[in-house]
């Protein structure tokens, strides 16, 4: 049976990925899902679909990277702004995220607050582009959507 010794990763060329038994961390699956958003070309979809109005001045962080980093936090299960105070200077967030340091909590939160409807429905549209490059890939030709009104795992014939 092979293990991972070491994996360079391509959206950050100074990680390396090892198995050797040093530093761990609980939020180092991170790693695995921007070198999957590597792939996908996630953050420039973002960019593409995603117009946030901004007026602020003298700003440190766009609203894209704090989109970004709201969003790392969420898939980390770290669910509420005030994370965003201690994450801020978390290794592992700092080095996914290609910042020496993060949004505060309130950067996170004056952030949530400005989105807008139509952010909604751009947001809306970066979730269908990546369905459509999920199909893509998959090749799907046909898909089955069961809607059922209540959760139950079926097999063999539904009613």
């Amino acid at each position: 049976m092979s293990t991972l010794q070491e994996k360079q990763l391509q959206f950050n060329p100074h990680l390396v990925m090892s198995n050797d038994g040093g530093q761990l961390s609980n939020d180092s699956g991170l790693l695995l899902l921007f070198e999957f958003f590597h792939k996908i070309k996630f953050k420039e979809l973002v960019n593409e679909l995603l117009i946030i109005d901004d007026s602020r001045n003298y700003c440190t962080h766009d609203y894209i990277d704090l989109f970004m980093q709201v969003l790392v936090q969420l898939i980390a299960s770290y669910s509420t702004d005030s994370s965003a105070n201690w994450l801020r200077h978390d290794p592992v967030f700092q080095q996914v995220l290609n910042k020496t340091t993060l949004g505060s909590q309130s950067m996170v939160s004056r952030f949530i607050h400005q989105l807008s409807e139509e952010n909604n429905v751009q947001l809306q549209s970066i979730a269908k582009a990546l369905t459509i490059i999920y199909i893509g890939q998959k090749n799907t030709q046909h898909m089955i959507i069961d809607v059922d009104s209540t959760h139950s795992d079926t097999f063999g014939k539904q009613e």
